[in-house]
């Protein structure tokens, strides 16, 4: 990903963040006013899953990235120990 996608994203994830922050209870208390929250009481029983799911997956993600990256120095210093 280059310095610019990053520089696009960053702001884009943190205004979402920020919506979703603030929305979340404004949803809960339009949800139990329209008496809709029954209804979706079942799929409590899913978010353990997916939960569980997601996390699998980014940890996996980010082993395969610390797997594949290469040393940023292969100096021989480094190995013994700081030693001059």
């Amino acid at each position: 990903m280059g310095d610019r996608t990053r520089m696009l994203v960053g702001p884009i994830g943190g205004l979402l963040a920020a919506i979703v922050c603030c929305a979340a209870p404004l949803l809960v208390v339009a949800i139990g006013s329209l008496g809709i929250g029954g209804a979706l009481a079942s799929g409590a029983y899913l978010l353990i899953p997916i939960l569980a799911l997601v996390l699998g997956w980014v940890g996996l993600r980010l082993y395969r990235r610390r797997a594949s990256a290469t040393p940023c120095c292969e100096d021989q210093s480094l190995k013994e120990g700081f030693r001059q």
